[in-house]
């Protein structure tokens, strides 16, 4: 098949839709499709000089679409371009590129089926949801415009937490499908990391290092992880704390006030500032190379950091919240904290660090809880067989009729193999 995967954005950038479409591109290539992801061009403190194991096609400003900004001129080169290519499929990721895909989709010759995948973290409590709207009513405008009424043959829910997010937006049922993320468990796996690595998380040796990945928002529990190091507990410990972390950020505030913290304290000495250090390829060694891995997020849609530190086998101490808790339980595959006290930080750190016991249990059950459920190769095959039914089905049916049921013969159940 000729498959493309739009996203608005692609490493260098880093986050969970641009994890999600590099990995859709590099296995689907592997498995012989001519895989093409269109994306936007990189922000200038990018060198643009990355090698891809798939095509990359750039249109200009098509990142502006996920914040609202682009202008309407921007769909002119992105109709054209996917003219051009004449895919088999479509698979376009987050809500408002759906919305720009919609607008143009019934001029696009063929027509190609198109698959819908939505990567905004639903935060109702805190009433936000699609980054960069900045107005909770209309982020659930836009949003349920596109499950209700956008153009796509099938949408695809990374999470239960997703699946059961777009049914409340109104995603006809019987086009919803649950796949649910995975990790690569033989990249993704335990084993000793080189010396540089370690090194790189932290100068010193002989300390205990923790690792906090992922992307400078509030909401992600960076200041409570602070807070944990200057605890008494963990204050006169060996203990490194080492944050990786990239410059695409929606807080562009908050990640300096993260960096002013750590610099104008006496952390600086306990804190490595790591951003855009690490390529998707140096992950698996860089969980390696840590003794625990912090995941304070109050919210998430999934949590692919979790779930990659469970299949290398690293003990995981992370915040009770939807979504990961598709595959986080206190006590079996990590340890928890109800919410971002320091004090409790410090303390969960102290029992994963201190019992051995516990430590080998979690990670035995988290590594095995990995290979069989959250395999990236059972996802891609899942996601292969949907584009194949919507094809099928676009090539039977003719434009203009849902994909639905055939396609759900052919991937299962939402619930297929997951209890």
């Amino acid at each position: 098949m000729k498959i493309c995967i739009v996203s608005r954005a692609l490493y260098p950038v880093i986050g969970g839709s641009e994890t999600y479409a590099y990995n859709l591109g590099e296995y689907l290539s592997d498995r012989g499709h001519r895989v093409v992801v269109v994306t936007s061009d990189l922000p200038p403190h990018y060198r643009d000089d990355h090698g891809y194991p798939f095509e990359v096609a750039r249109v200009q400003g098509l990142s502006d679409f996920n914040s609202a900004r682009a202008p309407l001129s921007t769909l002119v080169p992105l109709y054209r371009l996917l003219a051009s290519l004449r895919p088999d499929v479509i698979h376009v990721q987050s809500v408002l590129p759906g919305i720009a895909l919609t607008l143009i989709s019934d001029m696009l010759p063929g027509p190609p089926a198109i698959v819908f995948t939505d990567h905004n973290t639903p935060m109702p409590e805190q009433r936000r949801w699609i980054s960069g709207v900045n107005c909770y009513e209309v982020e659930l405008a836009f949003g349920q415009f596109m499950f209700k009424r956008g153009t796509y043959d099938a949408a695809l829910a990374p999470s239960r937490r997703f699946y059961d997010w777009a049914l409340r937006r109104g995603a006809p049922p019987e086009k919803l499908h649950l796949i649910r993320h995975g990790v690569d468990v033989n990249r993704f796996s335990p084993g000793v990391a080189p010396r540089k690595i370690r090194r790189a998380l932290c100068p010193g040796t002989g300390k205990t290092v923790l690792l906090a990945p992922g992307r400078a928002v509030r909401r992600k529990g960076i200041m409570g992880i602070l807070d944990a190091l200057s605890s008494p507990l963990l204050a006169s410990a060996d203990v490194h704390l080492a944050i990786t972390t990239t410059r695409n950020t929606s807080e562009p505030a908050f990640f300096e006030e993260v960096r002013s913290r750590i610099a104008a304290s006496p952390l600086k000495e306990r804190v490595t500032l790591l951003v855009d250090t690490f390529a998707p390829d140096d992950m698996p060694d860089v969980y390696r190379a840590s003794d625990c891995v912090l995941f304070l997020s109050d919210a998430e849609g999934f949590g692919l950091v979790g779930i990659e530190a469970l299949a290398c086998g690293v003990p995981l101490i992370a915040r009770e919240s939807k979504g990961i808790n598709e595959y986080f339980v206190h006590g079996e595959t990590g340890w928890a904290v109800q919410g971002d006290s320091g004090h409790e930080i410090a303390a969960a750190v102290r029992r994963v660090r201190e019992d051995g016991d516990l430590r080998s249990a979690v990670v035995r059950t988290g590594r095995r809880l990995a290979v069989s459920e959250f395999s990236l190769s059972s996802m891609i095959r899942k996601i292969e067989r949907l584009y194949a039914a919507v094809v099928e089905q676009k090539r039977v049916l003719g434009p203009g009729v849902p994909a639905g049921q055939s396609a759900r013969a052919a991937t299962g159940t939402w619930a297929e193999g997951w209890h």
